[in-house]
């Protein structure tokens, strides 16, 4: 992955979790809700992939 790009976990005020990916570069950001259910690695890989898509999207255009 980028070494601009960064992944935070945030808890929020209610407890719920929110995981973010930025990349410093371009300044695009995607956050989502945190599932406690499923695995975080898995929503992790997931998120990654679309942060992926996101980037290449932006960099097409």
């Amino acid at each position: 992955m980028n070494p601009n790009i960064r992944i935070q976990i945030v808890q929020l005020k209610d407890g719920r979790k929110l995981m973010r990916i930025e990349d410093d570069a371009t300044g695009l950001s995607v956050g989502r809700n945190l599932s406690p259910e499923r695995p975080l690695v898995a929503q992790k890989a997931k998120l990654a992939r679309l942060f992926e898509a996101l980037l290449l999207n932006d960099a097409a255009a």
